[in-house]
């Protein structure tokens, strides 16, 4: 009976989820909505249109992308935390210290390193989670990863060139 019951729970996906993955999917969760909270304070103070434009795709991207890893996280059972963590928060707020060119600068930084983190800890998840749908996630996410830190980049680097 105990064996026909993890058969069924197994099947229809409500099992508890390994640990990893559960880290994985509440880790990405907070991290999808910094970027989020991120690109809309830049699209308020940026002084560059290009680091406006880079925000807006951040925003589009990552909401989408939240919303699919909450619709994950529901039929996985895992609870996502609606706030924000506090290493997250102070994020926002010392990117609300900045205004201008030094509000550019500091969010392009952020950006080019929130997405080399997220970038491995998306390719790790994608070869090694446990769960098939989480790894799928994870590699379905990784090219929008990709681009955002390429585009970053690409700012940090006129940035420099320009002596900014």
């Amino acid at each position: 009976m105990k064996y026909c019951l993890l058969l069924l729970l197994t099947l229809t996906g409500a099992y508890a989820m390994f640990g990893s993955d559960k880290d994985f999917i509440t880790s990405a969760a907070d991290g999808g909505k910094l970027e989020v909270e991120l690109g809309q304070k830049a699209q308020e103070k940026a002084a560059s249109g290009e680091v406006k434009k880079l925000a807006a795709m951040i925003v589009q991207d990552h909401t989408r992308a939240n919303a699919e890893l909450a619709t994950l996280a529901s039929t996985k059972g895992v609870t996502l935390d609606s706030n924000l963590s506090m290493k997250s928060r102070a994020k926002v707020a010392k990117m609300s210290l900045h205004s201008g060119d030094g509000f550019d600068k500091a969010y392009i930084a952020a950006m080019v390193d929130d997405h080399k983190e997220d970038i491995l800890a998306f390719q790790q998840a994608s070869v090694s989670a446990q769960d098939p749908a989480v790894r799928k996630f994870a590699e379905k996410m990784l090219p929008t990863l990709r681009n955002h830190l390429e585009k970053a980049v690409a700012l940090q680097r006129e940035y420099a060139s320009a002596g900014r």
